[in-house]
Protein backbone atom coordinates (compact mmCIF):
# COMPACT_ATOMS: atom_id res chain seq x y z
CA UNK A 1 0.00 0.00 0.00
CA UNK A 2 2.16 2.88 -0.98
CA UNK A 3 1.38 6.45 -0.26
CA UNK A 4 3.31 9.69 -0.63
CA UNK A 5 4.36 12.01 2.41
CA UNK A 6 6.00 15.09 1.28
CA UNK A 7 6.90 13.70 -2.03
CA UNK A 8 8.42 10.24 -0.33
CA UNK A 9 7.00 6.76 -1.38
CA UNK A 10 5.87 5.03 1.66
CA UNK A 11 5.41 1.14 1.03
CA UNK A 12 3.46 -1.53 3.39
CA UNK A 13 3.56 -4.95 2.43
CA UNK A 14 2.67 -8.03 4.69
CA UNK A 15 2.14 -11.66 2.32
CA UNK A 16 -1.00 -13.28 2.81
CA UNK A 17 -2.68 -9.95 4.32
CA UNK A 18 -6.59 -9.59 3.28
CA UNK A 19 -7.81 -6.39 3.24
CA UNK A 20 -9.09 -6.59 6.88
CA UNK A 21 -6.02 -7.33 7.72
CA UNK A 22 -4.71 -4.77 6.90
CA UNK A 23 -7.26 -1.84 8.13
CA UNK A 24 -4.95 -1.49 11.85
CA UNK A 25 -1.96 -1.02 9.14
CA UNK A 26 -3.59 1.66 7.65
CA UNK A 27 -4.39 3.54 10.61
CA UNK A 28 -0.93 3.80 11.41
CA UNK A 29 0.36 4.82 8.00
CA UNK A 30 -3.11 7.62 8.28
CA UNK A 31 -1.06 8.85 10.62
CA UNK A 32 1.64 10.35 8.56
CA UNK A 33 -1.03 12.16 6.68
CA UNK A 34 -0.53 11.62 2.90
CA UNK A 35 -1.76 13.52 0.46
CA UNK A 36 -2.85 10.37 -1.89
CA UNK A 37 -2.62 6.89 -1.68
CA UNK A 38 -2.13 3.54 -3.49
CA UNK A 39 -4.11 0.39 -2.27
CA UNK A 40 -2.98 -2.91 -3.98
CA UNK A 41 -5.21 -5.36 -2.35
CA UNK A 42 -7.93 -8.15 -2.52
CA UNK A 43 -6.19 -10.87 -3.85
CA UNK A 44 -5.90 -13.02 -0.81
CA UNK A 45 -9.03 -12.08 -0.13
CA UNK A 46 -9.95 -13.48 -3.41
CA UNK A 47 -7.60 -16.06 -3.22
CA UNK A 48 -8.86 -17.37 0.09
CA UNK A 49 -12.78 -16.73 -0.91
CA UNK A 50 -13.84 -13.95 1.59
CA UNK A 51 -17.27 -13.13 0.63
CA UNK A 52 -17.09 -10.37 -1.21
CA UNK A 53 -19.60 -7.82 0.68
CA UNK A 54 -17.05 -8.51 3.47
CA UNK A 55 -13.34 -7.40 1.74
CA UNK A 56 -15.53 -4.10 0.37
CA UNK A 57 -16.91 -3.49 4.23
CA UNK A 58 -12.97 -4.29 5.00
CA UNK A 59 -12.04 -1.49 1.90
CA UNK A 60 -14.74 1.18 3.86
CA UNK A 61 -12.98 0.75 6.98
CA UNK A 62 -9.35 1.12 5.41
CA UNK A 63 -11.10 4.34 3.65
CA UNK A 64 -12.23 5.76 7.03
CA UNK A 65 -8.56 5.51 8.60
CA UNK A 66 -7.39 8.04 5.46
CA UNK A 67 -10.37 10.74 5.10
CA UNK A 68 -8.21 13.35 4.94
CA UNK A 69 -6.21 12.03 1.74
CA UNK A 70 -7.23 13.99 -1.51
CA UNK A 71 -6.94 11.54 -3.97
CA UNK A 72 -6.80 7.36 -3.37
CA UNK A 73 -5.99 4.69 -6.19
CA UNK A 74 -7.45 1.03 -6.08
CA UNK A 75 -5.17 -1.34 -7.79
CA UNK A 76 -8.06 -4.30 -8.79
CA UNK A 77 -7.07 -7.90 -8.64
CA UNK A 78 -6.07 -9.82 -11.68
CA UNK A 79 -9.37 -11.93 -12.90
CA UNK A 80 -7.46 -14.90 -13.76
CA UNK A 81 -5.98 -15.89 -10.90
CA UNK A 82 -5.12 -20.04 -10.29
CA UNK A 83 -4.22 -22.22 -7.59
CA UNK A 84 -3.41 -26.03 -8.06
CA UNK A 85 -6.49 -27.37 -5.07
CA UNK A 86 -9.23 -24.49 -6.78
CA UNK A 87 -8.42 -23.62 -10.25
CA UNK A 88 -9.40 -20.80 -11.31
CA UNK A 89 -10.34 -18.10 -9.26
CA UNK A 90 -11.81 -16.18 -11.87
CA UNK A 91 -15.22 -15.87 -9.87
CA UNK A 92 -14.25 -15.00 -6.77
CA UNK A 93 -11.70 -12.60 -8.67
CA UNK A 94 -14.12 -10.97 -10.67
CA UNK A 95 -16.83 -10.59 -7.89
CA UNK A 96 -14.33 -9.35 -5.35
CA UNK A 97 -13.52 -6.43 -7.96
CA UNK A 98 -17.04 -5.66 -8.57
CA UNK A 99 -17.70 -5.30 -5.02
CA UNK A 100 -14.47 -2.86 -4.63
CA UNK A 101 -15.58 -0.94 -7.24
CA UNK A 102 -18.59 0.26 -6.00
CA UNK A 103 -17.08 1.29 -2.92
CA UNK A 104 -14.88 3.07 -4.59
CA UNK A 105 -17.28 4.68 -7.17
CA UNK A 106 -19.19 5.95 -4.24
CA UNK A 107 -16.37 7.47 -2.63
CA UNK A 108 -14.43 8.88 -5.49
CA UNK A 109 -11.63 6.43 -5.63
CA UNK A 110 -9.91 5.84 -9.38
CA UNK A 111 -10.18 2.20 -10.09
CA UNK A 112 -7.07 1.13 -12.20
CA UNK A 113 -7.70 -2.21 -13.82
CA UNK A 114 -4.54 -4.80 -13.64
CA UNK A 115 -6.00 -7.20 -15.49
CA UNK A 116 -5.93 -4.83 -17.93
CA UNK A 117 -2.46 -3.41 -17.59
CA UNK A 118 -1.04 -6.91 -17.31
CA UNK A 119 -2.72 -7.82 -20.77
CA UNK A 120 -1.84 -4.65 -22.16
CA UNK A 121 2.22 -4.93 -21.31
CA UNK A 122 1.89 -8.74 -22.27
CA UNK A 123 0.43 -8.16 -25.49
CA UNK A 124 3.39 -7.17 -27.71
CA UNK A 125 5.25 -10.44 -29.05
CA UNK A 126 8.64 -10.72 -27.20
CA UNK A 127 7.57 -8.57 -23.83
CA UNK A 128 8.26 -10.61 -20.43
CA UNK A 129 5.52 -12.33 -18.43
CA UNK A 130 4.49 -10.22 -16.19
CA UNK A 131 2.90 -12.52 -13.50
CA UNK A 132 5.11 -15.53 -11.82
CA UNK A 133 1.97 -17.52 -10.69
CA UNK A 134 -1.27 -15.69 -11.54
CA UNK A 135 -0.49 -13.53 -8.32
CA UNK A 136 2.95 -12.27 -7.55
CA UNK A 137 4.70 -10.37 -10.62
CA UNK A 138 7.89 -10.92 -12.14
CA UNK A 139 10.56 -8.22 -11.95
CA UNK A 140 8.76 -7.02 -15.46
CA UNK A 141 5.94 -6.92 -13.55
CA UNK A 142 7.02 -5.18 -10.49
CA UNK A 143 8.43 -2.32 -12.83
CA UNK A 144 5.23 -2.25 -14.71
CA UNK A 145 3.58 -2.16 -10.79
CA UNK A 146 6.46 0.92 -9.60
CA UNK A 147 5.34 3.12 -13.13
CA UNK A 148 1.69 2.26 -12.55
CA UNK A 149 1.42 3.55 -8.91
CA UNK A 150 3.57 6.71 -10.07
CA UNK A 151 1.83 7.47 -12.77
CA UNK A 152 -1.19 7.45 -10.89
CA UNK A 153 0.51 9.86 -8.21
CA UNK A 154 1.36 12.30 -11.09
CA UNK A 155 -2.20 12.50 -12.44
CA UNK A 156 -3.55 12.75 -9.40
CA UNK A 157 -7.42 12.23 -8.83
CA UNK A 158 -9.23 12.56 -12.08
CA UNK A 159 -11.92 15.79 -11.79
CA UNK A 160 -9.76 17.73 -9.35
Amino acid sequence: MPSVTGGVWTCVAVPGATMGDMVDVAGDMARLSPDQLVVNLGTNDASRKLPPEQSAADFERLLDQFASVRCVHLVTVFDFMFTYADGFLTQWSQATNAALAEVAMRRGVEVIDWTAVVFAEQAPPGSPDMLVDTVHPTPAGVDVLVDLYGDALDRGCPGQ
